[in-house]
């Protein structure tokens, strides 16, 4: 159903499982992008999932702070999103070279499943992830707090706050809550909560902490997935893709 409109964003109806995952897990969803056909496609993939796809934690606070807001607050959060999404797909197709890979799907013969072999196949997957992943989680967590014990987690949050303020328009201390998003994207999002904000900043402050670089984990998983270069590429397009729409966004809002 979704082939058509993905192969436009330089993928096909596979990735819409890694997309839906995504809104659970960002860094699972990295790692399920190895079904995809192509090293094209994957890069795509794990961009899309990096810069625009909220997790299941993070939209809980999201939701939680914008609903509040109005439906036309929400309704701006949900079309920025969007669009960058899009945006980012469609660009990434037309500079990446190659093509989409056709959608070849082999339908296996309808059967009623037996529980024995879904619980076996979700614990041989559950084991699989935790085997993969923990130890990333586990590297990422040291490495913040080794910065916040030698001080240097000071010096990079003061270093944001005069973006932060001249360029988002939001309070000073929004520069720690996306630095705690690096960490966990749901801590970040709770900081914010925290703020004294008009309405406007929040939403600023919200599409900004979605588009934000990914946690830290799914950082560690995409420079191991799709190697350093493209995985410091699709960081730092994180990084400035959030700061640019945010900006532009505050300047709509104040106008």
């Amino acid at each position: 159903m979704l082939d058509r409109l993905l192969v436009k964003l330089g993928l096909n109806g596979r990735a819409v499982i890694p997309i839906i995952l995504g809104f659970g897990c960002v860094t699972m969803a990295t790692i399920t992008t190895r079904l995809l056909g192509s090293k094209r496609e994957r890069i795509i993939a794990a961009a899309l999932l990096g810069i625009t796809i909220p997790c299941s934690a993070q939209l809980g606070v999201i939701l939680g702070m914008v609903a509040p807001l109005g439906p036309a607050y929400l309704a701006i959060y949900l079309l920025t999103i969007g669009a960058v999404f899009v945006a980012i797909g469609v660009i990434m197709e037309k500079v990446l070279p190659g093509r989409s890979t056709d959608l070849l799907i082999d339908l296996p013969v309808m059967r009623v499943p037996r529980l024995g072999n879904v619980l076996r196949k979700t614990y041989v997957r559950t084991v699989h992830f935790i085997k993969e992943a923990a130890p990333l989680f586990a590297v990422g967590a040291v490495s913040i707090s080794l910065l916040q014990i030698s001080g240097l987690m000071l010096e990079i949050q003061d270093s944001f706050r005069p973006l932060v303020s001249g360029w988002l328009y939001l309070p000073p201390e929004a520069a720690t809550a996306f630095i705690m998003g690096i960490v966990q994207h749901d801590f970040g999002a709770a900081e914010l909560y925290a703020l004294p904000m008009a309405a406007g900043q929040t939403l600023v402050a919200l599409v900004t902490i979605t588009l934000f670089v990914p946690i830290i984990a799914s950082i560690m998983v995409i420079l191991k997935e799709r190697g350093f270069k493209d995985g410091l590429l699709i960081w730092l397009g994180s990084f400035v893709t959030a700061l640019f729409v945010g900006g532009l966004l505050a300047r709509v809002i104040t106008i």
